[in-house]
């Protein structure tokens, strides 16, 4: 089973747990609203790659874990908004300043 939840802020508002790959499962992957918050699948992608941001929520931990070093239970306990946000803040800081 894929289980899915809606947060309202930092809190969860609705979980549901669906059949993996059913329409409702589909359907819910396309929605942000909503988060898959099962682990996530092995992929053979470079682990420093950015996810996109239908990315679900443990590979945004998983990245800011790699980029930011945070703590593991840190970064489980931020929103997926703030994942994101918090990894483009570690991208700008790490970014060359431009010369002029």
């Amino acid at each position: 089973m894929a289980t899915y939840e809606r947060y309202a802020g930092r809190h969860v508002a609705e979980r549901v747990r669906v059949a993996p790959g059913s329409d409702e499962d589909k359907a819910l992957a396309a929605d942000p609203a909503w988060v898959c918050v099962d682990a996530p699948q092995p992929t053979t992608a470079d682990p420093m790659d950015r996810p996109p941001l239908s990315a679900n929520k443990p590979e945004w931990v998983a990245y800011l874990v790699a980029v930011r070093g945070d703590d593991q239970a840190e970064a489980e306990a931020m929103s997926k908004a703030e994942l994101i946000a918090a990894a483009a803040e570690a991208e700008n800081a790490t970014a060359e300043p431009e010369e002029d």
